[in-house]
């Protein structure tokens, strides 16, 4: 009995806690720290992600783009900020990982994304 899994509803809340953790502590922690701050072992967090079919890794990406897309569509600041902002060593960092993640550089996705609200708002 104390092998069972946890509850789906209890795995789901988990991983909003996590999210949580990493946009109040910052988006660089890793896998011990977020685990520390959550009240449990590394160990213990991977597999509860990994029965959810993510990874602590693909969770804190995901926190970044939603972060990364938010700072590039409401702000001007520039592509080394939102780098050190998103806890990346370098904007060439920053910029590889979004253009994998969205299809191209940030930049494009800024004007992309900005000419798409212009649009919407004069309809």
């Amino acid at each position: 009995m104390g092998n069972a899994p946890p509850a789906p509803r209890k795995l789901d809340m988990m991983i909003e806690r996590l999210q949580a953790y990493l946009r109040e502590v910052g988006l660089d922690v890793g896998v011990g720290e977020a685990a520390r701050g959550l009240g449990m072992s590394s160990r213990s967090l991977q597999r509860a992600l990994g029965r959810l079919g993510t990874s602590f890794r693909e969770v804190r990406e995901q926190e970044r783009m939603a972060l990364a897309k938010t700072l590039l569509s409401e702000t001007d600041m520039k592509g080394e900020a939102i780098s050190k902002r998103l806890g990346y060593s370098s904007a060439a960092q920053f910029t590889t990982f979004f253009r994998l993640r969205a299809g191209r550089p940030p930049s494009a996705w800024r004007s992309f994304n900005r000419a798409q609200s212009a649009v919407a708002a004069s309809s």
